[in-house]
């Protein structure tokens, strides 16, 4: 089932006023808007996030491992310390994103993924489809 943008920030704000962190994985959150959504140490793995627009959000320690980010816009998103393992980041928008510390090992992008003119995708782990 699809959230809309209200629900997932609905369950995200209800999990954190009981301590937890807000569970969204294996969700269908492609094509929403959550421009500046703010979702620290969400579980967010194996989501279907194609499309969605994460600009300015807060995704700092997020797990995203073995999402769907292809065509994801995640331009100046905060992903410090964020668990991309093996997450598709083809056509992706990551420019002025801020991954210090995000774990990209086995991340598979493009020669379409857009990152910050300092960050070394390959060096974080992640791989070049050809």
């Amino acid at each position: 089932m699809k959230l809309t943008r209200e629900q997932v920030l609905e369950l995200a704000k209800l999990a954190y006023e009981r301590g937890e962190k807000p569970n969204l994985s294996g969700r269908d959150l492609s094509d929403l808007g959550l421009f500046q959504a703010r979702l620290p140490e969400a579980d967010l793995s194996q989501s279907d996030m194609r499309q969605v627009v994460l600009t300015r959000a807060d995704l700092n320690g997020a797990d995203l491992s073995k999402s769907d980010l292809t065509e994801a816009n995640l331009t100046q998103a905060s992903l410090r310390g964020a668990n991309l393992r093996r997450a598709h980041l083809e056509v992706a928008n990551l420019n002025h994103a801020d991954l210090r510390g995000a774990d990209l090992s086995g991340a598979r992008y493009n020669e379409y993924t857009e990152w910050s003119v300092d960050f070394d995708p390959a060096e974080a782990g992640a791989v070049k489809r050809l």
